[in-house]
């Protein structure tokens, strides 16, 4: 071979070679750093928790349910802000290891006649591995059906029941009934020093049902006294009436005070909710006007970013986006760092927590008490 061309030959394999050691060493520390919101340190972003992304040829794909006209809901804007705000933190993580995007999510807008054949065909184009509910009502509950179908995990705000999910698709990330009725009286007996309870609550709807009982059967346990009437006593009254997608239980106590159990405490002194709050609001304040009217982070939002995160954690451990693999993973999760606290997963695959108690008051929701899980 002539020298001219031998020279050309070696040149060529040298760029091929060059070309193909970027593609697979991914960025440089240097990229990493200047990538994002300008800040110049990604990590500076992250929460406080030991995770590291799966080196993964293909990205690992959760979508996002959403209603119709997503963006006219405070519901929807909520969970999609806590699902972006989690997404990009995985994404910043992967970057900070010079991993490529191994993360995506998607958002699916789900019509109240959607039917479950439509649902997979559009979870299936998309390429989506599980998926996070974001919806509030509860008619034609087609997800179910598609995760059970195509054997994917589902992460819903709501508490599970086995007829929901017979082989243990769905994991909720709501309060149980039974967990809001120990905790408020707990909170009523200890708490408040009430040892006279009265219990109004719907006999007809299974799940106020089971709080009724939780709750009495606690206040009994710990010394107090059920009554049917007040009698003219000061007693604290536990509400478990309303619509069926009612999702706290409610006191009252003899001064007129309202309180509400919830999963989440935006005013916590926790540190990684006090971080969670201060990445939120400099992710978003800039969609409001005045930036002093932006809301702190609701509940949704605080539910939809852990779901995100949940799923990251389980496809790190499980090494794999396969259904089967994912859903052993999440069973298996103990004691996550999440903002909603620290979280479990049962054996029906509802979530397991400490109970934040809320004082409803004229200028919002207050909080008066964190009830640790039993």
């Amino acid at each position: 071979m002539k020298p001219r061309r031998r020279n050309i030959l070696l040149i060529v394999i040298l760029i091929l070679l060059a070309g193909g050691w970027y593609l697979l060493a991914g960025p440089s520390s240097a990229q990493t750093a200047s990538d994002g919101d300008g800040s110049g340190n990604a990590g500076d972003m992250l929460p406080d928790r030991p995770l590291n992304p799966v080196h993964a040829v293909s990205p690992f794909t959760v979508g996002v349910l959403l209603p119709e006209n997503a963006k006219r809901g405070e519901l929807a804007r909520s969970v999609m802000q806590g699902a972006m705000l989690a997404t990009k933190e995985i994404q910043r993580d992967a970057l900070k290891e010079n991993v490529r995007a191994w993360f995506k999510l998607e958002t699916l807008e789900i019509a109240r006649d959607t039917d479950s054949v439509t649902l997979a065909a559009r979870v299936e184009v998309l390429d989506i591995d599980a998926l996070v509910c974001g919806l509030e009502h509860r008619e034609g509950q087609c997800f179910f059906d598609v995760c059970q179908g195509l054997k994917m995990p589902l992460m819903t705000f709501n508490c599970v029941s086995p007829e929901l999910s017979p082989d243990r698709w769905v994991f909720g990330m709501g309060l149980t009934p039974e967990a809001e009725g120990r905790a408020m009286a707990v909170f009523a007996y200890e708490d408040l020093g009430n040892s006279r309870a009265g219990v109004v609550f719907d006999a007809g709807n299974a799940g106020f049902t089971a709080m009724a009982s939780s709750f009495r059967e606690t206040f009994e346990s710990l010394g107090g006294n059920i009554a049917n009437e007040t009698d003219g006593e000061k007693l604290f009254t536990l509400n478990a009436t309303g619509s069926e997608g009612l999702s706290q239980a409610y006191g009252e106590d003899s001064d007129g005070r309202l309180f509400q159990t919830s999963g989440f405490n935006p005013e916590s002194y926790v540190a990684r909710v006090k971080g969670f709050n201060k990445r939120y609001e400099k992710l978003y304040r800039g969609i409001y006007e005045d930036e002093d009217e932006m809301p702190p982070p609701g509940r949704y939002a605080a539910l939809a970013y852990d779901a995100v995160w949940l799923l990251a954690d389980a496809h790190r451990r499980s090494h794999s986006t396969l259904g089967e693999e994912l859903k052993a993973a999440l069973s298996q999760t103990r004691d996550f760092p999440g903002v909603t606290g620290a979280l479990s997963f049962d054996e029906l695959h509802n979530c397991l927590r400490d109970v934040t108690i809320l004082e409803l008051t004229g200028e919002g929701p207050v909080f008066v008490a964190t009830i640790p899980r039993d």
